[in-house]
């Protein structure tokens, strides 16, 4: 496989909402648990392709919402590379499914994808040097129309997914070759249903001048070919209680690596498939890509959120946050205020580069002399703060004098001011108010640089 040599993929990504329900499923309010994943048909084979060591590029539709950020993110992170519209106005993209014992009971999706027009000129942007397009059918009759006459024009082979029942009829309005269209049973039943001259699967398939791969669960699949025959492939049944929406992706996405890059004949390409459905249907939650990529983005951003974008240490709103998590509004602790003496010296001598590095050099010293149960976080300028989890004096003034004797000993490249904070230790009482606390480790500082600096000060209790 060469480096030119990519997966092109359009259509949808979203949030999947997955219900299972565990009690009483007859009932119209269900008792069950909750996930949150990325996810979507294209999303999917384009994780799956990626992962499997085919390189992709994901096309789609995307409002700015944090949620249509963390996706875009989520797939850049995972190497895929996006080819993608961002339009303002388009509404949150989602699917929201309801499962009992790991079959899909009822679903409602929302894919403004299918809203966006996308243009020839789009497509031939991103389908230059591809080896396959894969659609699926949540984009517009239009765009693929579009994106299947590109991929005629530049002799690429199309995969499309049908995705419902409903939406699976577009490709019947699709006026260019297809090579394989990927319906599960539901969907084919549907197709047979809307077509009145087509009295079986093999029907649908000569009359469309396409194969029909139709995936059946614990009956199978089915390879529907234009010349009228249809050959059965079994499957082992396992029996899942969890989400197996995303087993059928991995079928899809493992059947096109092996037919469109490694050239193996359709018949292979569905048993592989086959073994490689299983092998995710074994996991406990079926949906493909990173394991919990919604809730590690959310956490990451509220890491953001609380931190100084410098130093990397906690900022006023990630401090605040750690006590109230420690409970330490409800006990005595300590707090330690540091100021970087003469800094101005620092930025006004070897410039604002040198002035930063020598913030990240004293926060770096500030983590490593304080304990696991205690934080740092930079309070403003050159001022930093350490919250110390302890009611005893002398275990604060410690660790105060250590970061003082620590930072002393810094020896930064190419400066020749030597490095010394001045700090201020004050008790915040069980009860009281912080800013009581950083009131008085204030006025100790304040002591502290007025005696000549590079010294602790603690204040009286």
């Amino acid at each position: 496989m060469t480096t030119q040599e990519y997966a092109y993929i359009a259509g949808s990504a979203h949030l999947d909402i997955i219900a299972n329900v565990t009690d009483k499923a007859d009932v119209v309010d269900k008792i069950g648990t909750m996930h949150y994943e990325f996810g979507g048909t294209a999303y999917n084979f384009a994780m799956n392709l990626q992962n499997s060591g085919v390189q992709t590029t994901f096309t789609g539709a995307f409002n700015q919402s944090p949620i249509s950020q963390m996706i875009l993110t989520e797939m850049m992170n995972n190497g895929i590379r996006t080819h993608v519209k961002t339009i303002s106005s388009l509404p949150e993209a989602g699917f929201c499914a309801q499962l009992i014992q790991g079959d899909l009971f009822s679903a409602v999706s929302s894919m403004p994808v299918e809203q966006v027009q996308f243009s020839k000129q789009f497509f031939e942007r991103g389908i230059k040097n591809a080896k396959c397009l894969i659609l699926d059918c949540n984009l517009s009759v239009e765009s693929l129309n579009t994106a299947t006459q590109v991929a005629n024009k530049h002799g690429v082979p199309v995969y499309i997914a049908g995705v419902s029942e409903a939406k699976c009829l577009r490709t019947l309005d699709i006026q260019h070759n297809i090579d394989v269209i990927f319906v599960n049973q539901r969907e084919m039943n549907y197709l047979l249903k809307t077509l009145d001259d087509c009295q079986s699967w093999a029907d649908i398939s000569k009359k469309q001048n396409c194969t029909f791969v139709v995936t059946q669960g614990k009956d199978g699949v089915a390879l529907c070919q234009p010349d009228g025959t249809v050959q059965n492939f079994s499957v082992q049944a396992i029996k899942v209680d969890v989400n197996t929406l995303g087993a059928g992706d991995m079928f899809t996405s493992t059947f096109i690596k092996a037919h469109a890059f490694e050239k193996a004949p359709l018949a292979t390409a569905i048993e592989q498939g086959i073994s490689a459905a299983a092998e995710v249907l074994k996991r406990q939650n079926a949906s493909l890509g990173r394991a919990q990529a919604f809730q590690d983005n959310i956490e990451s951003i509220a890491s953001r959120a609380e931190t100084d974008n410098l130093t990397k240490i906690l900022n006023r709103d990630g401090l605040e946050r750690f006590m109230k998590s420690r409970s330490l509004f409800d006990k005595p602790f300590f707090t330690i205020l540091c100021d970087v003496d003469h800094f101005k010296q620092f930025n006004d001598t070897y410039g604002h580069d040198i002035g930063d590095n020598v913030l990240k050099q004293v926060s770096k010293v500030l983590q490593k002399c304080v304990r696991n149960k205690d934080a740092v976080g930079r309070w403003g300028g050159e001022e930093f703060v350490c919250i110390i989890d302890d009611k005893d004096i002398a275990v604060a003034t410690r660790i105060a004098e250590r970061i003082r004797k620590e930072v002393e000993k810094l020896n930064l490249k190419g400066v020749d001011h030597n490095i010394t904070i001045s700090a201020g230790v004050a008790l915040s009482a069980q009860g009281h108010h912080w800013d009581a606390a950083l009131k008085l480790s204030d006025q100790a500082l304040y002591q502290a640089k007025s005696q000549g600096r590079n010294q602790v000060v603690v204040a009286d209790v």
